[in-house]
């Protein structure tokens, strides 16, 4: 199996950035504490957004969704078309790279999928402008005596098979835990998050965590099923001072401070479509305060029966943009 190979299975570029997207989104709330296999960036770059894949084994792949269209860099740590496959310096192998259109090269020389010497870390490489047909290869002349030339195989195996199902076994068996087949269909078909599904995925996962992570990835959270009277009364027992600041699990979290986080979440986003950027620096008031985007997921603790709101540092940071 081959990039070659597998460029004309690959879903198209609207499609992979959902597939990739509700994979992330899955994987932040099973695994909130740890490094998670799939992340997403829908703020990479000024006019650009990222997935990434890393299996903690030295496999990498990374996908960037550009106006121009998408570009896919996989490494396989183990395919003979490594750029160290020799001690004389590293080189990308001859033909990956080489026929990359002027539109994408700037995400060859991306300082993030380069070495310390600037040498691109890459043995698979895909890309698909805007309204093209298919994704596109290099020519490149692959030896003969291996099967998995380019690591195509470990790299693209979910995304050869965008299926909940196919999601809910990798997840079970990365994380040694059992996945709710219909929550994951939730997130797999990119509806908006609520409590209930959030819940059937991980009942102990930090508010915070998953208020940050939709953020980044710009998943949509929702109210609409939001409980209407507080979870000490519906059989969950509620501490005092916990909520988002405290990182205590959504099943002690009082509906209030639930609402509250997903208002601003709510009123970003449409902030969001009224403007260009990322949005850095804005502002907006929540609960009578001026909060940025990640303040909107600041503390919150009950002291007198009363919800009172911190803010606190937004300390978001991204990667340097492609130049």
């Amino acid at each position: 199996m081959t990039a070659r190979g597998i460029a004309g299975d690959l879903p198209d570029i609207d499609s992979l950035k959902n597939l990739c997207r509700s994979m992330a989104m899955a994987e932040a709330i099973l695994n909130p504490d740890g490094e998670c296999v799939h992340s997403y960036s829908a703020h990479w770059a000024e006019t650009g957004q990222v997935a990434s894949m890393r299996n903690g084994s030295g496999d990498e792949l990374d996908i960037v969704f550009a106006p121009v269209g998408a570009y896919i860099r996989g490494f396989g740590h183990e395919s003979p078309l490594s750029p160290y496959r020799h001690e004389d310096g590293p080189e990308p192998w001859p033909g990956v790279l080489d026929s990359v259109p002027e539109a994408f090269r700037c995400y060859v020389e991306e300082p993030a999928f380069t070495d310390e010497d600037g040498c691109p870390v890459v043995t698979a490489c895909l890309w698909r402008e805007t309204g093209a047909p298919s994704w596109q290869t290099g020519p490149i002349t692959f030896p003969a005596d291996r099967l998995d030339l380019d690591g195509s195989a470990r790299l693209f195996e979910l995304l050869l098979a965008p299926t909940s199902e196919a999601f809910q076994a990798f997840a079970e068996d990365c994380y040694k835990v059992s996945v709710d087949i219909e929550a994951l269909r939730h997130v797999c078909e990119l509806r908006p998050l609520g409590l209930p599904q959030i819940i059937a995925l991980n009942p102990s996962v930090p508010v915070e965590s998953v208020v940050v992570a939709a953020g980044t990835i710009g998943y949509s959270l929702t109210l609409d099923d939001c409980p209407s009277q507080p979870m000490s009364s519906r059989g969950h027992h509620v501490h005092e001072a916990e909520g988002v600041g405290s990182k205590k699990p959504f099943r002690r979290l009082l509906p209030q401070a639930w609402t509250t986080v997903l208002s601003a979440l709510h009123h970003d986003a449409r902030s969001r479509s009224r403007s260009s950027g990322h949005g850095k620096g804005r502002t907006w008031s929540v609960s009578g305060s001026s909060t940025s985007p990640r303040q909107a997921a600041s503390a919150c603790h009950r002291t007198d029966a009363t919800w009172k709101r911190s803010a606190v540092r937004d300390t978001a940071s991204r990667p340097p943009s492609p130049t």
